[in-house]
């Protein structure tokens, strides 16, 4: 009569322990859920202090498996165009490795549960020259506007966005921006390249 007993008593058991285990991994969810918040907001606005330039456009790339990139590239004020140069920020959020904090116990352990992101800024002079000749070959860009209720659900998503405007894409969406497609590619390599 005691064999059933201690067999339903293990079963509370290990339920317990699976709600335990539930409740924390929601616990976890809830807290990345907010690490990404944060994350994307220092994507958008790098803390960085610039006081004599403005953001003129960003660039961003948001893969599924990879850290998040914004390449963001500020013009200087017009008082100060001839003594300084457009500069170009990069802010990348390690989010594989912020995600792994969540759901690898060990990695959680080791490098702490923080919901401040992992975010690495790196900043770099552009050539203002180069810089007009890529925004004129933006400005020459003609587009269809597309209402896209789709969602992407793998891939990576990408965007530029300006004071004014701000454009979205996902990797699956080929036709009709192509050469936005093309643009941002060319415009990417070129920021990337100063960056180095």
């Amino acid at each position: 009569m005691l064999e059933p007993w201690a067999e339903i008593s293990e079963r509370l058991r290990r339920n317990l322990k699976l709600r335990q285990y539930l409740t924390l991994l929601q616990g976890y969810q809830k807290e990345f859920s907010e690490l990404s918040a944060a994350a994307e907001k220092q994507l958008q606005h790098p803390e960085v202090h610039l006081p004599h330039h403005s953001l003129l456009l960003r660039l961003w790339h948001y893969p599924s498996f990879a850290p998040w990139t914004s390449l963001l590239v500020y013009a200087p004020g017009i008082r100060y165009e001839q003594s300084e140069s457009p500069l170009v920020i990069a802010a990348t959020w390690n989010r594989p490795f912020d995600a792994q904090r969540f759901t690898d116990p060990m990695k959680g352990l080791a490098h702490g549960l923080s919901t401040a992101p992992t975010i690495t800024l790196k900043q770099a002079s552009l050539s203002p020259s180069l810089l007009d000749v890529n925004l004129r070959r933006l400005e020459a860009i003609a587009l269809p506007l597309i209402l896209d209720r789709s969602i992407g659900v793998d891939g990576a998503g990408f965007g530029i966005e300006t004071a004014s405007v701000r454009l979205r894409w996902h990797a699956s969406q080929r036709e009709p921006w192509l050469p936005l497609r093309e643009w941002y590619e060319q415009m990417q390599t070129f920021l990337q390249r100063s960056l180095e």
